[in-house]
C-alpha cells in the first residue's frame, strides 16, 4: 500500500512537471497578445516602407532616374539620392558611389556590433538574477559598468585619435565577446565585476568610436557632411532590425535549451510544486536561489539558464571584430583635419581629377596608413591630441548650442539606461498584479516588439525629413539649408521628449495595468527610433569634426555619472520612483528644447 502510494505521488509529480513545460503551441497561445502587437508593429513597418517607396518614386519621376538605377535596394528604402545638376553631375555620381560603398561597409560591421549587444540586452538582468544576485546587487553591477564607461571608456575612446578609430572598433568586438563568455560561464563576484567593467569600456567604444570612424571616413573620401544624416538613418534602421532578429533568436535559443534541461523558461522565478518532497526534488533541478556561493572564485556547476543567448552574442561580436579588421581603413585624426581644411570649395574639382573610384580608394588607403611627418608637425599633432579632451570640455562649456545638446543628450540617454534596467521588473510586477492577464512575460518577444517600434520610428523620421526637404540638395549649398535642417531636427526632438514624458507618467499613474505599461514603453521606443538619427544630425552640424570623438566622450561623462547616481539608489528606490524620475528628465528635455526655439 505505501509502495503504490509513493508510486502514484511520483507519477503526479512528473505529470506536474510536464504540464509546466508547455509546447510551442501553448507558448504562442499564452503570449498571444504580445505576438499580436509584434505583428501589428511589423505590419506598420511594412506599410511605412511601401509608402516611402511610393514617395521616392513620385519624387524621382521629375528627374534623376539614371542615378536611381545605380543605387542599391537598401538606399531606396530610406532617402532619395543626392541630386545635382549641370557641372555637378559627375561629382555627384562619384560621391554617391563612394557613399554607397561606405554605407555598405559601415552597416555590415555595425549590424554585427549591435546584434551582439542587443541579443544579451533582454537577458542581462535575468542572467544576474539567475546567478543568485538581488536587485540591489544587480544595480551595483550596472553601476560598475556605467562608471567604467564614464571614466575608463572616455580615455580609451580618445585614444582612437592617436591610433585610429578602427583599432578601437576591433577591440570592441573581441573584448565584448570575451565579456559575454565570462558573464555566462562564471558566477563568482570577481569575474562578473571584471566583465562588467570591461563591458562598460566596450559600451563607450560602441557609441563613440564607430561614429567617429564614419565621420572621419566621410571626410577622407570627400563625401559631403550632409550625407551623414542618410548614413546614420540607415544605421539606425538596421540597428533596430538586428535587435528584432536578436530578440527572436535569443528567445528561441533560451527557450529551446531550457526545455531540453526539463524546466520552463519564464520571466518569473521558477518554483517547485506546492507539496515539495524528496521525490519531487529528484524530478526538477534545484532553485537558483539555493546555489549559495561561499567563495569568491566559485565556478557555476550548472550552466546559466540564459547562457545560450550570450554564446550567440559572443560569436556575433567576434565576427564583428574580424569584419572590421578586414573591411575598414584605419583613419586617423590628422587625415580628418587635412580633409576638413580642403573640403570646401574644391570638391567638384577634386572629383573630376579622381578618375576611377577604385584607384582612388587604393590611394586613400595607402595615405591613411602613412606615418605622420616628423619634427615640428609631429610634436604639434601630439600636443593637440593630448589637449583634445580638455579642449572639448572648454568648447562644450563656452558654446551654448553644444551645452544644450550635451544636456539633452545626457538626460535622455540616462532615462534610456534606467529604462533598460527597470523594464523587466516593471512588466513582471504589473503582469502579476493585473487580473486580466496571466502567465509570464516573454522577454524575447517583448524585446523584439520594442525594437520593431524603434525601427518604425526611424523609418518615420526618414520619411518626414525627406518630405520637409522642399529643395533638392546641391553640393556646395550655403548655410541656409543647414539652419533649416537644424530647426526641423530640433522640432522633431521636441515631440519626442514630450511623448516620452507622457509615456513614463502613464506607467506611474496606471501602476497595475500591464498593457498600459507595455504600450507606454512601445511609445518610448518609437520615439527612440526618431531620437538616434535626429541627434546624429545635430551632432554632425554642431560638433567640430576634428574633436568628434572627444566631444562625444565628454557628452557621455555626465550621462554615465547620472546613471550611476540613479542606479545606486535602485536597490532602495521603488520601481515607480525610478519611472517618475525618467518622466521628470524627459520633461526637462522638453522644456529645454522649447527654449531653444
Amino acid at each position: 500500500m505505501p509502495s503504490s502510494s509513493s508510486s502514484s505521488y511520483e507519477n503526479d509529480a512528473m505529470l506536474y512537471v510536464l504540464k509546466e513545460t508547455p509546447s510551442t503551441f501553448e507558448t504562442l497561445a499564452r503570449d498571444f497578445p504580445e505576438h499580436c502587437l509584434l505583428v501589428v508593429a511589423g505590419g506598420s513597418c511594412l506599410f511605412v516602407h511601401v509608402f516611402s517607396r511610393v514617395l521616392m518614386n513620385s519624387r524621382s519621376s521629375s528627374g534623376g532616374r539614371k542615378r536611381e538605377e545605380h543605387q542599391s535596394s537598401t538606399t531606396k528604402e530610406f532617402l532619395s539620392p543626392v541630386r545635382g545638376g549641370g557641372s555637378n553631375d559627375l561629382a555627384t555620381t562619384i560621391e554617391e558611389k563612394r557613399f554607397s560603398r561606405l554605407r555598405t561597409r559601415y552597416n555590415i560591421v555595425y549590424v554585427f556590433a549591435t546584434f551582439g549587444d542587443w541579443i544579451q540586452g533582454a537577458y542581462l538582468y535575468a542572467l544576474y538574477r539567475e546567478h543568485g544576485f538581488t536587485m540591489q546587487s544587480i544595480g551595483f553591477i550596472f553601476v560598475l559598468g556605467y562608471a567604467s564607461s564614464a571614466f575608463l571608456g572616455t580615455i580609451v575612446a580618445s585614444l582612437g585619435d592617436r591610433y585610429g578609430h578602427k583599432v578601437n572598433c576591433v577591440l570592441y568586438g573581441f573584448a565584448y565577446a570575451f565579456v559575454c563568455v565570462v558573464s555566462s560561464r562564471r558566477s563568482d563576484v570577481f569575474s562578473l565585476y571584471f566583465a562588467r567593467v570591461l563591458g562598460g569600456i566596450c559600451y563607450s567604444l560602441l557609441f563613440s568610436s564607430f561614429e567617429a570612424w564614419a565621420i572621419a571616413e566621410c571626410d577622407r573620401k570627400k563625401i559631403h557632411r550632409r550625407n551623414l544624416a542618410r548614413l546614420f538613418a540607415s544605421a539606425t534602421f538596421f540597428n533596430a532590425l538586428s535587435a528584432v532578429v536578436a530578440g527572436i533568436i535569443g528567445n528561441a535559443v533560451v527557450d529551446t535549451f531550457s526545455r531540453k534541461n526539463g524546466y520552463y523558461t519564464g520571466s518569473q522565478s521558477r518554483t517547485l510544486p506546492r507539496l515539495q518532497t524528496a521525490d519531487e526534488a529528484r524530478v526538477e533541478r534545484p532553485l537558483p536561489e539555493l546555489r549559495i556561493k561561499t567563495s569568491l572564485f566559485v565556478t557555476e556547476k550548472e550552466p546559466n539558464e540564459f547562457a545560450p543567448a550570450f554564446d550567440v552574442a559572443a560569436g556575433a561580436l567576434f565576427l564583428c571584430g574580424c569584419l572590421c579588421a578586414s573591411l575598414w581603413v584605419n583613419n586617423k585624426t590628422k587625415v580628418n583635419r587635412e580633409d576638413e581644411e580642403n573640403d570646401e570649395g574644391d570638391e567638384n574639382a577634386s572629383f573630376e581629377e579622381d578618375g576611377e573610384e577604385e584607384d582612388q580608394d587604393r590611394e586613400d588607403e595607402e595615405d591613411a596608413t602613412k606615418m605622420p611627418p616628423r619634427g615640428r608637425t609631429l610634436r604639434k599633432t601630439r600636443r593637440k591630441r593630448r589637449g583634445g579632451i580638455l579642449e572639448s570640455f572648454k568648447i562644450v562649456a563656452t558654446r551654448p548650442e553644444l551645452l544644450s545638446l550635451g544636456t539633452t543628450n545626457s538626460l535622455y540617454e540616462a532615462a534610456l539606461h534606467v529604462f533598460v534596467f527597470i523594464w523587466t521588473p516593471a512588466l513582471e510586477k504589473r503582469k502579476d498584479a493585473d487580473q486580466t492577464v496571466s502567465g509570464f512575460v516573454p522577454h524575447g518577444v517583448v524585446f523584439s516588439l520594442f525594437m520593431t517600434c524603434k525601427m518604425l520610428g526611424s523609418m518615420t523620421y526618414s520619411i518626414l525629413s525627406s518630405v520637409q526637404r522642399k529643395r533638392p540638395y546641391v553640393s556646395g549649398s550655403g548655410d541656409n539649408s543647414n539652419n533649416t535642417s537644424i530647426a526641423q531636427t530640433r522640432k522633431s526632438l521636441r515631440y519626442v521628449f514630450l511623448a516620452a514624458a507622457i509615456s513614463f507618467f502613464w506607467t506611474v499613474v496606471f501602476k497595475e495595468s500591464y498593457f498600459v505599461a507595455l504600450f507606454a514603453f512601445c511609445a518610448f521606443e518609437f520615439g527612440l527610433g526618431v531620437y538616434w538619427p535626429a541627434m546624429a544630425v545635430l551632432r554632425g552640424e554642431l560638433v567640430p569634426n576634428n574633436l568628434r570623438a572627444s566631444v562625444t566622450s565628454v557628452f557621455r561623462v555626465p550621462l554615465n555619472v547620472l546613471v550611476v547616481m540613479l542606479l545606486t539608489a535602485a536597490g532602495r528606490a521603488s520601481e515607480r520612483a525610478l519611472l517618475l524620475c525618467c518622466a521628470a528628465m524627459m520633461s526637462f528635455c522638453f522644456i529645454l528644447s522649447v527654449n531653444e526655439g
